[in-house]
């Protein structure tokens, strides 16, 4: 009987003690000699949930993606009724708003990144053509008219760079063979495809290009590859597809989801030749959808069923990746509503209430479980929160709901009383450190106020742009955000900075909410996760939706598992961890606590082992 070294052709290595796993020794065997096992490396291959699109979408929504990642992506146009001109941009973790397309429509493609992409082609209902010639160049910002392609067509594929790009297939309105190139001013008429085609996928770049699969009557698996000046044919699919996804270069791509009779799940990996069927499938089987990254590192996002906004990511590793989500954490001793929250996860201070025997409470967090702290010595709720677990600020506030200028501060055990705030208040915005901390907006009545405490005494800041309550917050008192709340019924979407001197207007949440109270943070990494009255939502509906803000835009992450409103508190420290404790659903106060983790990249693997 052949042996191991017969078959793979190397010797099984003797080792005392395990290799660095890394991409280097998949799969390779090794005998441990000290424990006395043999083992082999596991590739890893998934697919696993990742952050909902803001709006769903589908018909190729003109993805672009470098082919190395999917921390800098995009996705513009699409089809919900009938097509649209957003963008959104992917920064690995969540979507966030970007600027719109100069012409909404959908089934258009081309390639690029979130900072820079050339998109082009598309449909537009009602048009005369309904193909289209246009193209746009996107700088991060915003979208410019750039020269047109020299023909109307939809459905195409495209490829490459913003300055670099390829596109290639479609319909114009028969199917097409042509390609074009775009060098940065102008386009150039490429080689033509073998087979006419379109609905097709497209990877790698202007030079070493695929075209997958499409929809040539019938639905056909076979891959063209091109040089830069022609196509020839490539390795053939194991599952003819159209309309699928595909990430990666010409030598190391993947191909996934799409549609023959129906949507499909299968992934599938090319190594330049040879295209092999992945053990990882789609959770959801699914086509018309965006798509990009790399063959080991890929993206997947909306779908034709329902205009779906869900997002699925692909991990190839020796790495085991751990995604972003919320977990259940330790529940507060009592139910509680209108809470304020300081500190970090591991480290929480929570404390008032506008339920009425918890309106003195203080509870500590240690990130496993609550115990009771020092009592507020006064009724508060629905106050601010500012510091840490033994050095924490509360202000504003008051019982049952009314507001009061009340500040004290806590030293790990006890609650002193500090000197009284300029204005009353309560639903306001709160952040910083027991000796800097800042209040603005909130009630008794919409307030365009704010103030800094240096420890000792309250001064006047400056006047926010728009007066509103039920405001969230995070920074510090010289570098602060201010976000959603209440103007009239119905949250608002905008947010404020401030610079320690004047408020300005900052960029729009995805998602218009109120009747929240925010954790402290850093202003570039600020988590906030919170229920309240949600745009599109009936007055007083409870969400889950969650954003996070990075000192420019607002992104979504995953969604809480409850969701909830009226005064829960949160803490955090920064885009990897966050906590959020206690509030309201529908009616009923709550004890619940959730835990956020971001996404972590640990550099071990599995291993096989056998005695």
């Amino acid at each position: 009987m052949a042996d191991y070294t017969e078959i793979k052709g190397n010797r099984v290595q003797y080792l005392d003690s395990d290799p660095t796993l890394t991409s280097a020794n998949e799969g390779q065997v090794w005998y441990n000699t000290v424990t006395g096992t043999l083992k082999g490396l596991v590739h890893l291959q998934a697919w696993s949930s990742g952050t909902n699109l803001s709006l769903g979408r589908s018909e190729q929504s003109g993805s672009a993606f470098p082919s190395s990642n999917i921390t800098a992506g995009l996705i513009a146009g699409g089809a919900p009724n009938p097509v649209t001109n957003s963008t959104e941009e992917y920064n690995g973790s969540g979507w966030s708003t970007g600027g719109n397309l100069n012409t909404a429509r959908s089934n258009l493609d081309g390639g690029g990144t979130s900072s820079a992409a050339t998109l082009a082609g598309g449909y537009v209902p009602g048009a005369s053509p309904t193909q289209q010639s246009a193209a746009e160049g996107y700088n991060g910002t915003s979208w410019t008219n750039l020269p047109s392609l020299s023909q109307n067509r939809q459905v195409l594929s495209g490829t490459g760079t913003s300055s670099s790009t390829l596109v290639f297939g479609g319909f114009i309105p028969a199917l097409s063979t042509a390609t074009e190139e775009w060098n940065g001013s102008a386009w150039t008429t490429g080689g033509n495809l073998g087979t006419a085609r379109f609905k097709l996928g497209g990877a790698g770049t202007q030079t070493a290009a695929l075209a997958i699969g499409g929809a040539s009557y019938p639905i056909i698996g076979s891959t063209e590859e091109y040089d830069g000046s022609s196509w020839t044919s490539g390795g053939t699919l194991n599952t003819a597809r159209e309309q699928s996804g595909a990430s990666g270069i010409q030598t190391a791509a993947l191909a996934f989801g799409g549609e023959d009779s129906s949507a499909i799940s299968a992934t599938e990996s090319y190594d330049g030749s040879i295209w092999s069927t992945s053990p990882a499938t789609l959770a959801i089987a699914r086509q018309r959808s965006g798509s990009g990254g790399s063959s080991s590192s890929a993206l997947m996002t909306g779908n034709y069923a329902s205009q779906s906004s869900a997002t699925e990511e692909y991990n190839s590793s020796v790495n085991v990746i751990t995604a972003a989500a919320w977990v259940s954490g330790g529940s507060l001793p009592a139910v509680n509503n209108g809470l304020a929250g300081a500190g970090t996860p591991t480290s929480t201070l929570g404390f008032g209430s506008r339920t009425g025997p918890q309106d003195q409470a203080t509870y500590e967090y240690d990130g496993s479980s609550w115990s009771s702290g020092g009592s507020l010595g006064t009724p508060i709720g629905n106050g601010g929160g500012a510091g840490t677990q033994t050095a924490g600020l509360s202000y504003g506030g008051g019982p049952s709901g009314s507001t009061s200028t009340d500040s004290r501060e806590y030293d790990g055990s006890t609650w002193t009383s500090g000197n009284s705030m300029n204005n009353a208040r309560a639903l306001h915005m709160s952040c910083g450190t027991q000796t800097a901390a800042l209040a603005a907006f909130g009630t008794p009545q919409p307030n365009n106020t704010s103030e800094e405490y240096d420890g000792t005494s309250w001064t006047a800041g400056g006047s926010t742009g728009t007066a509103r309550y039920s405001v969230g917050g995070g920074g510090s008192s010289t570098a602060a955000v201010g976000f959603g709340g209440y103007i009239s019924p119905g949250g608002e979407n905008n947010s404020e900075e401030y610079d320690g001197t004047s408020w300005t207007a900052g960029n729009t949440l995805n998602f218009a909410r109120a009747m929240y109270n925010g954790g402290d943070g850093a202003v570039n990494t600020y988590v906030y996760a919170i229920a309240g009255d949600a745009s599109g939502l009936p007055a007083g509906s409870d969400t889950n939706l969650v954003e996070l803000y990075n000192g420019t835009s607002w992104s979504t992450l995953p969604n809480l598992a409850t969701g909830r409103r009226s005064g829960a508190a949160g803490s955090q420290s920064g885009s990897g961890s966050a906590i959020f404790f206690g509030g309201r659903v529908g009616g009923s106060d709550q004890s619940i606590t959730e835990e956020f983790t971001g996404e972590t990249s640990v550099a071990t693997a599995s291993t096989l082992t056998t005695s």
